[in-house]
């Protein structure tokens, strides 16, 4: 979907795989994106499926099913303060947790073996 001209980042992660680039490099080119694009003056429900339609197909696929499980644990662990969190920024903190917290195989082979 590109704005003025701008041509949309590539998926971050269209098949099934390892993500050819680390999350927090295609998340800091992203927010350029957004910011380039205009899309960053978006409601967060905007520009959280902007989010969603540049991850890919298999990236959606992985935040669907990490937003399931994070909407049982919340129904677990009601704090009752009744603010509502921003949606843009509840789902990059959840593809974060995802992708940040994965290993790369080959480094931790590396180390193993060091």
């Amino acid at each position: 979907m590109p704005f003025a001209g701008i041509v949309p980042l590539d998926p971050f992660l269209p098949t099934t795989g390892r993500p050819v680039q680390p999350w927090s490099r295609w998340h800091d080119m992203f927010k350029v994106y957004l910011l380039a694009s205009g899309a960053s003056e978006f409601s967060p429900e905007r520009r959280k499926a902007i989010l969603l339609h540049s991850l890919g197909p298999e990236g959606q696929r992985i935040f669907n099913i990490l937003s399931v499980s994070q909407a049982a644990e919340k129904t677990e662990e009601e704090d009752g303060t009744g603010a509502t969190p921003d949606v843009y920024d509840s789902a990059v903190a959840a593809q974060a947790k995802h992708f940040d917290s994965t290993c790369n195989l080959v480094i931790e082979r590396h180390r193993f073996h060091r």
